[in-house]
């Protein structure tokens, strides 16, 4: 069960290569359909004569029949003549665009389960050439640029995940690393006899700065199972209302579970996140790498850790189900993709950096039972030694003792 720590390692590893592997064969459809487009020539329907295009949409029409459902096919109908509308108007916004292209392609992405990758990529293709106007047929094969490189970033950042160790390292992990190296630096200057003897143990210190780490590692690690069951970008098949019912939930669940104080202080620092990384994030298509290089994520990820992590007993009425589950669901209800993908490869990477150093002390803390073993047994060995000296010194004292008294007698 997730209770096992193996068996939770296993899962979230398991999950991160799903995640690589879907985002791969998104990236993949996309560039099959884009390809056919080249093929076939992105302003084909200007060659050919209105009879024609005529045939082939009503072809397409009939294709989209039998290959959607029915709720799907309606979507896909409302939301392409939407595109070309907003496209042929002039005054598009962007982002919407961007949403629609979405929309059409994860309609096709569902239904290659069952018709095929090569059909749906067809499909795709001829959304695009059979636009009448140029401007809408342009838009959206950019559109659909923009989503393969998005989604082949989401591969890469994915497979990425156990490697995030070169980012900026989480703020408890680097109180606890200095912590470790100043107990080191003791630890190696000659004893002090006039010490408390009621000093902690070198090794249950750490012990214990590992298991506190260990704690937030699998928190992180449990939310983000969560995140991988539930889909990273689910948010985005939610309306409008749907989203602001299920964030007004989570702000009403957060405030209950952490309490005023904590409250707040999350609040604060989910403001500061998003003013700092404001000036990075330029619409959907911000490369989350962009975002990722701002230290305010880095941060704020660590600071997530701790905040909703019961290791310093300060939480315990949350517990750390409940914890994981609220987690989970700040990084899924982010509504925008670039900052959301980026948190979630933070707190990846947050969460494989506080496993690395917590198994680093209790390796630590191995080596100084061994050296405290060392030590003690050296001791024991020396006063093995000053006992041997002192028993052959008093031997000594004794034979001169009966020399003396054996001359003394022959005088």
């Amino acid at each position: 069960g997730l209770d096992d720590g193996a068996c939770l390692r296993l899962r979230v590893v398991v999950g991160t290569a799903q995640a690589a592997h879907r985002h791969a064969r998104k990236a993949g459809l996309l560039a099959t359909a884009l390809k056919l487009v080249d093929q076939t020539g992105l302003d084909w329907s200007n060659s050919v004569d209105h009879d024609t295009r005529a045939e082939r949409n009503k072809h397409l029409k009939g294709e989209l029949q039998e290959a959607l459902h029915a709720e799907q096919l309606n979507l896909v109908k409302s939301t392409y003549g939407d595109f070309r509308q907003q496209v042929m108007e002039g005054n598009a916004d962007d982002s919407i665009l961007s949403s629609h292209a979405r929309t059409l392609f994860d309609m096709f992405w569902e239904a290659h389960e069952t018709i095929g990758e090569g059909r749906a990529a067809k499909l795709m293709k001829d959304l695009v050439v059979l636009f009448p106007n140029q401007e809408p047929r342009h838009a959206l094969q950019r559109k659909f640029q923009s989503l393969q490189h998005q989604e082949e970033r989401n591969a890469s950042t994915a497979e990425e995940l156990r490697d995030a160790a070169a980012k900026s390292a989480a703020k408890e992990a680097a109180v606890i690393i200095r912590r470790h190296e100043e107990e080191m630096a003791r630890r190696s200057e000659p004893a002090d006899k006039t010490s408390s003897p009621k000093a902690e143990d070198p090794a249950l210190q750490l012990r214990g700065q590992a298991s506190h780490l260990q704690d937030h590692a699998r928190l992180l690690g449990l939310a983000l199972v969560e995140v991988d069951r539930a889909g990273l970008d689910s948010v985005e098949d939610m309306t409008r209302a749907e989203w602001m019912e299920r964030n007004k939930a989570f702000k009403n669940s957060l405030q209950a579970s952490l309490g005023e104080k904590r409250f707040a202080r999350f609040k604060a620092g989910y403001a500061q996140f998003r003013e700092l990384v404001a000036d990075v994030y330029q619409g959907e298509d911000t490369l989350v790498d962009d975002i990722l290089r701002n230290p305010a994520v880095g941060v704020f990820a660590g600071s997530i850790a701790e905040m909703f992590s019961e290791a310093d007993g300060s939480n315990s009425s949350l517990g750390e189900g409940r914890a994981a589950i609220l987690v989970s669901s700040l990084v899924k209800l982010l509504p925008e993709t670039p900052l959301r993908h980026a948190l979630h490869h933070e707190l990846s990477g947050c969460k494989d950096r506080l496993e690395a150093e917590a198994e680093r002390l209790v390796e630590a803390a191995e080596q100084a039972v061994a050296e405290a073993a060392a030590l003690a047994a050296a001791e024991e060995h020396r006063k093995a030694e000053e006992a041997a000296a002192e028993e052959a010194r008093h031997a000594q004292l004794e034979l001169e003792a009966e020399r003396a008294r054996e001359e003394a007698a022959h005088a």
